[in-house]
C-alpha cells in the first residue's frame, strides 16, 4: 500500500515537474526552418553586385511555395536614388525555375504550379514567390539578381550599405554566412568593413579581395546587414550620397557604443541567470540531503511485533472503531468501503439502526433476501464516527416495502449504491471527510505520527525548487536550440550546468515523493495495534468464522461481524 502510493505520488511530481520543460508542437502542425544561409555577392568594375543567395529549407509537413522579399529602397541616411534590382532567378541545384507574369499573381497562387516563380515590383522593393512540392523534407534554393547602383559615392568616400538578410522572416535562420568579392585590381580599396545585426555577428577580411559576414544564428525579425568603405572614385557606376567618411565613422562609433551596451547587458544578465542557476543547484543539494537525513532519523517505520508466540488472537484486541481500525493498518486517508460497512454495523450492533430482512427471497434469477435500514431514536449519543455515517444515510430517500412486517420508511441496502452513482454530489463531499475524520482520530489516540511539518516543508521546497528548474529550462531552451551559451562560460559548460540541473531535479523529484508518501508512520503504539488486529485476522481467515454470515447475523456474532467486515473476511457482508 505504501509503495502503491509512493509511485502515484511520484508519477504526480514527475509530471507536475516535468510539464514546463517542454511543449510539444501541436498534433498534426507543420512547419519550416532554415538551416543554412550561405549568400555570394561580387561586385564588378562600375560597382554592379551580382547577389546569389541560397538557402536550405527543412519542411516538416506538406509545402508548396516561398517567398522572399529584395529591397528596393535605402532605409540608411546619405542617399535617396533607389537600387536597380534586375535579372531576377530562382533555381533549385542546376535546375532553374520558369518566370511566369507577376500580373497573373492571383491566378498562379491558386494554381502552384511547380518549377515556376513570379516577380512583383512593389514600389520599394520586389516580391518574390516561387512554387515546389515538398513534404518532410530538405530543398535548397538559390535566389540570383543584379544590384545596378549598389554603390553610394559621397563627398569624400564610396560605400557598399547593403542588407543581406531582410529583418521580414518570420522564422529563424541558421548559420548565416555572407562572401562579399571585389576585383583584385580593386582590393586595395577597401578601407574598413562594419557589420549589423545580432551581437554575435562577425566581419572580417580572410583575403585582400573578400569580406565575408557570419552570423550562427538569426531570430525572425531580425536582419543582418554589411557596410564597406571604399577609397573615392573607386567604382564608376554609383549613387550620390552626402555624407563624408567623418560622418560614417562617427555614425559607426555609435553604434559600436551601442553594441557594447548590449553585450555588456548581454553579460550582466548572463551572470544574474548562472547565479540563480547555481542557487538553485546547492539550495536543491541542501534540500535533498536535509531531506534524506531527516527521513534517515525519522522516517523508518515502527516494525510490526508478534501479538504473541503463535501471533493470533482469537478474540477482538480492542473496541476501536472499525475506520480508525483501517486507519492503523493501511496508514492512508482514503478509507476503502470496508469501514463505512463496519461503522453502519456498529449503528446496528449499538441500536442507532435496526435491520430488517424481507420475508422472502427476491429477483429474477438470483434470488436473495433484501436488508433493510430502520432508523432507531436512542437516548445516548452516536460517536463522532458513527454520527458521520448517520448523517450520509439521512440523505439517502426511504422507502416502504411490502416484503418487510415494518411500517415505518426504510431505507434499502441494495438500492444505496444505486442512489450513491446516481446523486454522488453527497457522497463525493462524505467519504474523503470520514476518512480525515478517522484519521484525526487515529492521530490523536497516538495511532499514527501525522504528517511532520518538517516533511513538508522539506518536500515543498524540493518541489518548488523543481519548478524553478523547469522555469529556467524553458526559458532557455531556444538560446540552446540556437547553440547560445546561458552562463558568460562557454556552451558546452552551459549545456553541462542546465542538464546537471535537471538531473538533480529528477532525483529532487524522488526524494520529494518518497518524503510525502513515507512522511506518516505508526506510533510504537500503533505498530502494536496494527500487530494485534492483523494477528485476530488471521483467526477468523483461517477458520472462516464470520466468511458467510449475512448482516443480520450480527445478533450472534456481534464484533466478530463487525471486525470481519473492516478485515475484508466477512464476504458475505461485503457483498
Amino acid at each position: 500500500m505504501r509503495v502503491t502510493r509512493w509511485l502515484i505520488t511520484l508519477f504526480v511530481c514527475c509530471v507536475a515537474g516535468l510539464t514546463l520543460l517542454a511543449l510539444p508542437p501541436p498534433l498534426f502542425a507543420k512547419s519550416y526552418d532554415i538551416s543554412e544561409v550561405s549568400i555570394s555577392a561580387q561586385l564588378d568594375d562600375s560597382g554592379v553586385m551580382s547577389v546569389s543567395e541560397e538557402r536550405t529549407y527543412h519542411f516538416d509537413g506538406n509545402f508548396s511555395f516561398v517567398y522572399q522579399y529584395i529591397p528596393k529602397e535605402s532605409n540608411y541616411s546619405g542617399r535617396s536614388k533607389t537600387y536597380q534590382i534586375e535579372n531576377i532567378q530562382l533555381c533549385e541545384g542546376t535546375t532553374c525555375y520558369q518566370e511566369l507574369p507577376g500580373a497573373r499573381a492571383s491566378e498562379l497562387d491558386v494554381l502552384r504550379e511547380p518549377g515556376t516563380f513570379y516577380v512583383i515590383d512593389g514600389g520599394d522593393e520586389y516580391y518574390v514567390r516561387w512554387f515546389y512540392r515538398a513534404q518532410d523534407e530538405e530543398r535548397r534554393f538559390t535566389l540570383s539578381y543584379d544590384v545596378v547602383g549598389a554603390v553610394t559615392a559621397h563627398q569624400d568616400v564610396q560605400e557598399l550599405y547593403w542588407q543581406w538578410v531582410g529583418g521580414g522572416w518570420e522564422v529563424p535562420q541558421n548559420n548565416i554566412s555572407v562572401r562579399l568579392r571585389v576585383p583584385e585590381q580593386l582590393s586595395s580599396a577597401v578601407m574598413q568593413a562594419w557589420s549589423h545585426g545580432p551581437l554575435d555577428g562577425v566581419v572580417a577580411r580572410p583575403e585582400d579581395e573578400l569580406v565575408t559576414f557570419t552570423t550562427p544564428f538569426l531570430p525572425p525579425g531580425e536582419f543582418v546587414e554589411g557596410r564597406v568603405l571604399f577609397a573615392p572614385k573607386t567604382f564608376t557606376n554609383t549613387a550620390s550620397g552626402t555624407l563624408s567618411e567623418s560622418e560614417i565613422r562617427a555614425e559607426e562609433q555609435r553604434f559600436q557604443d551601442e553594441t557594447q551596451r548590449q553585450q555588456q547587458a548581454s553579460y550582466t544578465q548572463q551572470l544574474f541567470f548562472s547565479m540563480l542557476f547555481f542557487g538553485a543547484l546547492v539550495i536543491q543539494m541542501a534540500l535533498i540531503w536535509k531531506t534524506i537525513t531527516h527521513f534517515w532519523k525519522t522516517g523508518k517505520e515502527v516494525p510490526l511485533p508478534a501479538a504473541n508466540l503463535a501471533d493470533r488472537l482469537w478474540e477482538p484486541p480492542s473496541d476501536l472503531e472499525p475506520a480508525i481500525v483501517e486507519q492503523v493498518i493501511r496508514i492512508s486517508q482514503n478509507l476503502t468501503p470496508k469501514a463505512f460497512t463496519a461503522t453502519v454495523l456498529t449503528l446496528v450492533r449499538d441500536g442507532f439502526v435496526r435491520v430488517h430482512r424481507s420475508a422472502k427471497k427476491t429477483g429474477t434469477i438470483f434470488k436473495n433476501y433484501e436488508y433493510f435500514l430502520e432508523f432507531v431514536t436512542r437516548e445516548n449519543d452516536p460517536s463522532e464516527l458513527q454520527q458521520s455515517v448517520l448523517s450520509f444515510l439521512h440523505t439517502v430517500p426511504l422507502k416502504k416495502s411490502a416484503h418487510v412486517e415494518s411500517t415505518a420508511p426504510l431505507l434499502s441496502l441494495k438500492e444505496l449504491p444505486k442512489y450513491i452513482k446516481k446523486d454522488p454530489k453527497y457522497a463525493s463531499a462524505f467519504f474523503p471527510g470520514f476518512g480525515m475524520l478517522s484519521h484525526r482520530q487515529a492521530v490523536a489516540q497516538g495511532f499514527l505520527t501525522g504528517s511532520s511539518l518538517k516533511d513538508g516543508w522539506y518536500a515543498g521546497l524540493l518541489i518548488f525548487s523543481i519548478f524553478s528548474v523547469a522555469f529556467f529550462t524553458s526559458l532557455f531552451a531556444d538560446r540552446l536550440e540556437q547553440e547560445l551559451p546561458i552562463m558568460p562560460f562557454s556552451l558546452e559548460v552551459s549545456v553541462i550546468a542546465l542538464f546537471g540541473l535537471v538531473g538533480l531535479a529528477v532525483c529532487g523529484i524522488i526524494t520529494a515523493s518518497l518524503a510525502l508518501a513515507f512522511a506518516e508512520k505508526r506510533t510504537k503504539k500503533g505498530a502494536e495495534t496494527a500487530a494485534e488486529w492483523l494477528a485476530f485476522k488471521k483467526h477468523i481467515e483461517e477458520y472462516r468464522v464470520t466468511a458467510d454470515a449475512p448482516i443480520d447475523s450480527l445478533v450472534m456474532w456481534e464484533n466478530y461481524l463487525v471486525y470481519g467486515t473492516v478485515l475484508g473476511v466477512s464476504e458475505q457482508v461485503l457483498k
